[in-house]
C-alpha cells in the first residue's frame, strides 16, 4: 500500500496546540502548505485542504507505476481527522477527498 498521504477538497479546523509536524509525516508539499497557514499560537485555524500538482504534488496517491490509487470517499462535515489515533482536527466543509496510505484517517468511520 502506498504511504503517500492524502489531499482533499474542503476545509479543516485544526485543534488548538496542534503542531504542523504532528499532522502528517514529513512530506515536503504538505508541510509547506501547513506551515503557511497554521501559526503555532493560533487557537483555531481553518485551512483549505486542496491543491495542485505544484504545491502538494505526489500526495494525490499515485502508485510507483504512475497509476492513481482509486480511493475516492465523500467526507462529511464534522468528520474528525486523526493522525496516529490522535485527534488533529475536524472537517468543516464537505468535499470529495482522495485518501491513501496510513497514519492519516478520518475518525473511525466518522464516529466520534
Amino acid at each position: 500500500i502506498s504511504k503517500k498521504m492524502s489531499w482533499g477538497l474542503g476545509k479543516v479546523k485544526l485543534r488548538r496546540g496542534t503542531m504542523k509536524n504532528e499532522i502528517l509525516p514529513k512530506i515536503e508539499g504538505f508541510h509547506y502548505l501547513l506551515s503557511k497557514y497554521i501559526p503555532k499560537d493560533d487557537e483555531k485555524k481553518s485551512i483549505d485542504v486542496h491543491g495542485s500538482r505544484m504545491d502538494i504534488g505526489y500526495l494525490t496517491g499515485y502508485r510507483g507505476d504512475g497509476e492513481p490509487i482509486p480511493q475516492i470517499h465523500y467526507i462529511k462535515e464534522g468528520s474528525l481527522l486523526k493522525s496516529d489515533r490522535k485527534l488533529i482536527g475536524e472537517v468543516i466543509d464537505e468535499g470529495d477527498w482522495t485518501l491513501s496510505g496510513t497514519g492519516f484517517f478520518l475518525g473511525d468511520m466518522y464516529e466520534n
